[in-house]
């Protein structure tokens, strides 16, 4: 699954337009020249290793509870705590995925 609580928030929005509207999960880097590269095998450690990376079921229960969302977009309150923490493990993703990779 890679992304927990993207994948929920996309059947939650599923389950409430009747359409599958997102968020999607973008696909794993891989190097089509050499798939055993540091570079994929640290994408491919952060995307199936590290789900539910600073997840705290705390504060998803006290969301639920209270009806309040705890994690940050622009400003706080505006999206699920653990979707925040999937959105930084997403980014933290990403970024070395921008580099070049030598030839």
């Amino acid at each position: 699954m890679a992304y927990p609580a993207l994948e929920q928030m996309r059947r939650d929005n599923e389950k409430r337009f009747g359409k599958d509207l997102g968020p999607k999960q973008p696909p794993l880097y891989t190097n089509r020249r050499c798939r055993n590269d540091l570079k994929s095998a640290a994408l491919r450690f952060l995307h199936n290793r590290c789900e539910g990376l600073r997840f705290d079921e705390e504060k998803a229960q006290e969301e639920r509870e209270r009806h309040v969302l705890l994690g940050r977009s622009l400003r706080p309150g505006q999206s699920p705590y653990n979707m925040q923490m999937d959105v930084n493990r997403l980014c933290l993703e990403k970024a070395p995925e921008t580099l070049s990779t030598p030839v």
